[in-house]
């Protein structure tokens, strides 16, 4: 799996192939990507989708917000959740901004972590369908 990789006009069955998620989410984010792209010239890149229960402690250990294995949306076969980066330097109105996307295009932004005084995730480059819901 590569470090990361742009969204923007790719193919969604690809990507989501490739990175383990759910075609219809990998649709989502990609509509979202493009808008992004198209008004801020900034592309968006995704750094995680399906991982591991290995992937999910190392990344836990590292300091990266990860939920319990058997709540987190990167943990289901294909992956219900995923991680994006807007590059190295991000604001909080580029912030904003994706997240307003993410959430029209009708995704969770933030996996449900807390929320600051400007309305953004904790794990804002977290993007997922909702909360896991066992029968």
């Amino acid at each position: 799996m590569p470090e990361r990789e742009t969204i923007a006009g790719r193919d969604a069955c690809e990507l989501a192939e490739k990175w383990g998620v759910r075609p219809d989410i990998m649709r989502k984010v990609i509509q979202a990507a493009d808008i992004y792209l198209m008004q801020t010239r900034s592309p968006v890149w995704i750094i995680s989708g399906y991982r591991t229960w290995v992937e999910q402690q190392r990344l836990g250990r590292a300091g990266r917000p990860t939920a319990a294995d058997e709540k987190s949306t990167h943990r289901t076969c294909p992956a219900t959740g995923m991680d994006i980066s807007l590059g190295s330097w991000v604001d909080r109105q580029k912030k904003q901004y994706w997240g307003s996307l993410v959430q029209l295009v009708g995704l969770r932004w933030g996996g449900g972590s807390k929320v600051d005084d400007h309305g953004i995730p904790s794990d804002w480059q977290h993007i997922d369908t909702g909360p896991r819901v066992y029968p």
